[in-house]
């Protein structure tokens, strides 16, 4: 997955499929060893080292993308990992090491999603199947904020984060951190549990529809 309009000129041969502001491009893995995976991206021009159409190529793509195995982990769970392995470095002083741990001490509002090998696992948000775990093992709607090409992050619905900040933090984001090649989308989505979606300012979310019904707060 990578964003559409910063890779304009790698788009005009490669094979993929248009997704909101994003392209999932698709590439051919050709070996792995260890934490190393080899992979070329697929274009055009090769399509007939494969003896395949690009709509050929494109459904064994998705279907390969669906079969990976995909993590979501709170984002605190990541940190007291590293915390650990900077104490065994002997990074952090003993202060530090109270004070970090004391701010990791509950759970985080977001998790990080992305495949095993933690590369290129942005294309998660192409797996209706991996969608749906989350869902079910957040219980309820949540928001995807694209991170990188390489991971997203997740917050539940019930955080009650507003829309618009969090657009703008992903821009903040994407312009100040993230490397130009690494960049996939402005946009920050949601999942309902059935689909996935650009989330909407203006779209009444279920807990807002649910409080409705409790409290009888219809309007036209």
């Amino acid at each position: 997955m990578v964003n559409a309009d910063a890779n304009r000129a790698l788009l005009e041969n490669a094979v993929y499929d248009s997704v909101e502001d994003m392209a999932a491009v698709v590439r051919c893995k050709v070996a792995e060893e260890g934490a190393l995976l080899y992979s070329f991206r697929v274009t055009k021009d090769s399509l007939p080292l494969f003896r395949m159409g690009q709509s050929e190529v494109l459904a064994e793509a998705y279907k390969n993308t669906a079969a990976q195995e995909f993590q979501l982990r709170n984002t605190a769970d990541i940190l007291r990992e590293e915390l650990e392995r900077q104490i065994e470095a002997g990074e952090v002083t003993e202060i530090q090491r109270e004070v970090m741990e004391e701010m990791l001490a509950q759970e985080s509002p977001l998790y990080v999603l992305t495949n095993q090998e933690k590369v290129n696992g942005a294309n998660v948000m192409l797996c209706p199947v991996a969608l749906q775990k989350v869902y079910e093992e957040l219980g309820e709607p949540y928001y995807v904020l694209p991170s990188s090409i390489h991971e997203v992050m997740v917050v539940r619905e019930s955080e009650d984060m507003d829309i618009g900040r969090m657009k703008e933090t992903v821009k903040e984001v994407n312009l100040s951190t993230v490397e130009p090649e690494d960049l996939l989308s402005y946009e920050v989505f949601r999942y309902d549990g059935r689909k996935l979606s650009v989330a909407r300012e203006d779209v009444p979310k279920v807990s807002e529809t649910v409080d409705r019904v409790k409290h009888h707060k219809w309007t036209m």
